[in-house]
């Protein structure tokens, strides 16, 4: 067995939420809870977002057979179609034949609303709800197929097809990643973990707020994605049926 190190660049990200003390004296809600909640949320959909476009930054070491396209194409372009189901299918067989392991006894795949939508269509669907061992759901996990449980995020990637490897917000084409076990990592400081960022509110009059005007709510943290095992990606690039 060999032992190698993978390297990479850190980066501190942060946020910070500024409290008036007149919305502290005429809330109705517990405004310093409620910018808590909301720091630690952006922080899980930033890392979300760090992980996704580093999964889809390039080809570097995924074999072209890791790449599904929708559709009768095998190559990135207009005729790319909606998913279907056989393509995750496809995809877990590709991690198999690159001996990518198993998380649990399945490949995990995370897909977005408008993708899961088209999968739920499938007959050999199996929504979450009628697993026989409820126990074994995973967190976020919306079904299984084939072999490969599925996981709904918000923060889909999406392309256009002048470029495959850069993430746009409105892109009409959706990646979807399907992975084994050690297949992208990411660092996770103590201190500034973004799993578990560290969260600071400072409040109290000082020479830059002398009559206490605000209290402030942050977070940050300090990390990044890579992926260690390329041949243990695989994704799915496709359109949506969904008319919104």
């Amino acid at each position: 067995m060999q032992i190698e190190s993978v390297d990479v660049d850190l980066y501190q990200y942060g946020q910070v939420i500024a409290i008036s003390d007149l919305a502290s004296a005429t809330e109705l809600f517990n405004n310093l809870e409620q910018a808590t909640l909301r720091v630690g949320r952006d922080a899980a959909l930033k890392m979300d977002g760090i992980i996704r476009d580093e999964l889809f930054s390039n080809d570097a070491g995924i074999p072209s057979g890791n790449n599904i396209y929708s559709g009768s194409t095998t190559t990135w372009g207009s005729s790319i179609s909606a998913v279907d189901a056989t393509d995750f299918l496809d995809a877990a067989t590709s991690l198999k034949i690159q001996a990518a392991t198993p998380i649990n006894g399945f490949f995990v795949a995370v897909v977005g609303p408008q993708v899961a939508r088209d999968l739920m269509n499938d007959g050999d669907w199996i929504a979450a709800h009628h697993y026989a061992a409820p126990d074994n759901i995973v967190r976020g996990e919306i079904g299984r197929l084939h072999g490969v449980r599925f996981v709904e995020t918000t923060l889909p990637y999406r392309a256009v097809v002048g470029n495959q490897y850069t993430y746009a917000s409105a892109g009409a084409y959706y990646g979807s990643v399907v992975v084994g076990a050690e297949a992208y990592a990411c660092a996770s400081l103590n201190s500034q973990s973004p799993f578990a960022p560290s969260i600071i509110i400072t409040n109290g009059a000082d020479k830059s707020d002398p009559l206490n005007l605000q209290t402030k709510v942050g977070m940050k943290f300090y990390t990044a994605a890579v992926n260690i095992q390329p041949k243990h990606i695989a994704r799915v690039y496709s359109t949506t049926n969904y008319g919104q």
